[in-house]
């Protein structure tokens, strides 16, 4: 979770490069898939059992995963599609 806020400063720019290019909707779409990537993979990594199904139970590093593993996500999103759009 350390990685989280260097991945936002290098990808944050690209972010408001969308929305600056009038791209508001892929920016929306972007951060929306992150939100729900994020809600995903807590109910899987944290709890060990869910509706009784077995999940991975991982706790503590469970939640450090779910929050790093999205944003990850969001800073290749964001850089591809910045090269798409602009150019």
């Amino acid at each position: 979770m350390i990685f989280i806020p260097y991945f936002i400063g290098i990808s944050q720019p690209y972010s408001w490069l969308l929305v600056a290019g009038k791209k508001q909707k892929i920016n929306a779409r972007v951060n929306s898939s992150v939100s729900i990537l994020i809600i995903i993979l807590m109910l899987y990594f944290i709890p060990q059992e869910l509706f009784f199904f077995q999940t991975l139970g991982l706790g503590v590093i469970g939640y450090a995963l779910a929050q790093t593993i999205p944003w990850i996500f969001w800073t290749f999103l964001c850089r591809y599609y910045i090269n798409k759009t602009l150019g």
